[in-house]
């Protein structure tokens, strides 16, 4: 484990980041949230850090709220050519699993190196 473990909240969703995988009939998206809850400073450091870096993480919210911010969607975890004529639920899965383990080993290491710097600035990393 790292210098920062995790960003643990005392309430639901008792994190602060969160994925969401949304499948629907032709689409599976996944969205990184941001809870309305805990630190506003390190809420508001992170938000403004991840807009900072829109080459590499695409910020979906346009303006900052204390609400659930939604940081990022990204895009179709399926292809075309994932779907067949009919639902194959552990195929699908199958597949989604191995999209979303290759996004945590490329994509989410430049989201979490963003967070921990945020951390790093912050009162809880002193």
């Amino acid at each position: 484990m790292g210098k920062f473990d995790e960003l643990k909240l005392d309430d639901w969703p008792y994190a602060l980041l969160l994925f969401q995988v949304q499948v629907t009939e032709r689409r599976a998206t996944l969205t990184l949230f941001m809870a309305p809850c805990g630190d506003e400073v390190l809420r508001s450091s992170i938000f403004h850090r991840v807009r900072g870096y829109l080459d590499t993480v695409h910020a979906d919210q346009p303006a900052y709220t204390e609400d659930y911010v939604s940081l990022n969607t990204f895009g179709d975890i399926l292809k075309e050519g994932d779907y067949d004529s009919r639902w194959d639920e552990e195929r699908t899965w199958e597949i989604i699993d191995g999209r979303l383990a290759e996004f945590a080993r490329v994509e989410f290491a430049e989201i979490d190196r963003i967070v921990v710097e945020c951390l790093e600035g912050s009162p809880r990393g002193e």
